[in-house]
């Protein structure tokens, strides 16, 4: 959870509540889910707010959240005094959204002011993916060349002041030399270009790596241009809900901005509330309690800032703020309805009934497979479904999935048996001392005809054996030892098709009774040298499944 600190006295003040003191407001902060705790130098709360209520991350936010709870103050709605900004878009391709606005009366009068603007900046860029997805930026009003933006791509040859800077830098030098050029410039930056907000033929940011200095927010500042760029558009224009709310509760003037898209034209922020739908059967399903009076039921909700627009016996409906970007379905109204009430009020209700669970037949036997190997002297392996194609046609392995749009390009299948991830690990560890015994029981996909998708999940068991010497009836006799401890009765025969990956003649097919249950093989030397292994390695497989099905497990 984002942790933010601020001045006690300054939350006092802002709560302005005369009766209030300091362990009131300690034990009041805990029933909004705010863990509090006083530093020890006596004057500075230091508080973990969850990330869904980024609209308690500003000092007035989290004032507010008080004073409404305690029924100090009432949710209020608050209006554009107009379009005051018009933004000009050239949607940049990796970043190809903005929202905007400006306050007027938006003081900054300290430089403590300054320090919780700051905070709280950094706290929403915390929680809202470290400017990747949202890059927030505020600006002097006042010192903007023009209020006619432009938000485009430029060349990193274009020159500006750097935020603190007393002297002109290219934006590559930005960049390159700055410490946030070099945390953040990889995220915007398309080959030889890079999103900036242009005012007045001006450079005054470069997003989201850092604004111009000649924009600067400072102690003195009377009025605030916003701007919050990213890669959704539903992402910055809620957070700018969030970020103009607690100025406006202060008594700001909000200046809306008209963004001009090649297609389409919006104008930010968005003021307007939504409504939330909830049943009767909802509520006493998810409380445990009956719904209260309508009367009874609207204190609550103005409790949590929010409105009761219409009470029926059937349910109910809210109104919801725009800057509660938290309240995505009915049950966030029922949260902030027990909160409301306080848990401690609802009571605890003992389950009449309660079943043990136990696990399946198929974890079972997989337990045990898991411990008759780890007996025998082999290390567990977890890895991941996805593995390399190139590993798997190295292999010889022609059939499996592919995936058409891999996030990265050398986990572009998935794994249609254990042995890929045992020969990456036998590869890394075979200069370790021998012999290196390694096994892994997973969910493999392979070929079935019978499924629509032409393939399905399969739970399968992978051994590997690496030494200087590996010898057939060793790798056999670990093979016939775990499936006669199952209590099965195993037999080999020559393999009727082996694959690829085994040295011809040296495959065993396992079965129990007239079923195939596994195999066991040596690795061909060609491909152990294409994977870059030095030494022999033995290979066990078994069907986890067709185990279970031949009845030696789970009786």
């Amino acid at each position: 959870m984002p942790v933010l600190r601020f001045r006690a006295s300054r939350l006092l003040e802002a709560v302005g509540d005369p009766s209030m003191d300091l362990a009131k407001l300690m034990s009041v902060l805990p029933k909004l889910k705010c863990e509090v705790s006083l530093l020890e130098d006596g004057e500075t709360l230091e508080l973990e707010i969850d990330r869904d209520r980024p609209d308690m991350f500003s000092l007035r936010g989290l004032a507010e959240a008080v004073r409404l709870y305690l029924g100090l103050s009432k949710p209020r709605r608050f209006t554009s005094s107009g379009v005051g900004i018009e933004v000009l878009v050239d949607p940049p391709r990796k970043r190809p959204f903005i929202a905007a606005a400006a306050l007027e009366g938006a003081e900054i009068g300290s430089e403590e002011d300054l320090e919780e603007l700051i905070q709280f900046q950094e706290k929403l860029h915390l929680s809202y993916g470290r400017r990747k997805r949202v890059a927030i930026g505020f600006h002097d009003l006042y010192k903007l060349p023009s209020r006619r933006i432009e938000y485009r791509y430029v060349s990193v040859k274009e020159r500006f002041v750097p935020l603190h800077m007393d002297r002109e830098m290219s934006i590559e030098e930005v960049l390159r030399s700055t410490e946030q050029g070099r945390e953040y410039g990889s995220i915007a930056r398309d080959g030889d270009m890079h999103p900036a907000l242009i005012s007045g033929g001006k450079i005054i940011a470069i997003p989201p790596v850092l604004n111009s200095d000649i924009t600067r927010v400072e102690p003195g500042t009377k009025g605030l241009f916003i701007d919050v760029t990213g890669t959704d558009l539903r992402a910055v224009t809620e957070i700018l809900a969030v970020i103009v709310y607690p100025f406006l509760l202060a008594g700001a003037r909000l200046l809306s901005a008209k963004i001009i898209y090649p297609s389409s034209t919006i104008v930010t922020p968005d003021t307007s509330w939504r409504s939330v739908r909830i049943d009767r059967s909802l509520f006493e399903e998810w409380l445990g309690l009956e719904v209260p009076t309508e009367d009874e039921l609207r204190k609550l909700l103005e409790r949590m800032g929010l409105e009761l627009a219409t009470y029926s016996e059937s349910g109910f409906e809210v109104n919801v703020p725009p800057h509660r970007i938290d309240v995505l379905h009915p049950v966030d109204v029922l949260e902030d309805v027990a909160m409301a009430i306080g848990y401690d009020e609802i009571g605890a209700e003992m389950v009449a009934t309660y079943e043990v669970s136990r696990p399946s037949a198929l974890t079972r036997l997989w337990e045990a497979l898991r411990d008759l190997a780890i007996g025998l002297g082999y290390t567990e392996v977890n890895s991941l479904t996805l593995t390399s194609s190139k590993l798997l046609e190295a292999l010889g392995i022609e059939e499996f999935a592919r995936i058409e749009n891999p996030l990265q390009q050398e986990l572009d299948a998935l794994k249609p048996v254990p042995l890929p991830s045992l020969m990456q690990v036998l590869a890394e560890s075979q200069h370790r001392q021998h012999p290196v015994k390694v096994f892994e029981i997973s969910e493999c996909v392979t070929r079935d005809a019978s499924s629509p998708t032409g393939y399905r999940n399969r739970v399968l068991m992978g051994l590997a054996v690496l030494d200087t010497v590996v010898k057939f009836e060793d790798i056999h006799a670990d093979c016939f030892a775990i499936l006669r401890s199952l209590g099965l009765e195993p037999a080999s025969r020559r393999c009727s098709s082996a694959p690829r990956f085994a040295i011809e003649g040296r495959c065993a097919e396992i079965v129990v009774g007239e079923r195939a249950v596994g195999m066991v093989c040596e690795i061909d030397p060609g491909i152990l040298e294409a994977l870059g292994i030095e030494y022999p390695v033995g290979y066990i497989e078994l069907d986890v499944e067709r185990i279970l099905e031949v009845g030696g497990f789970g009786r």
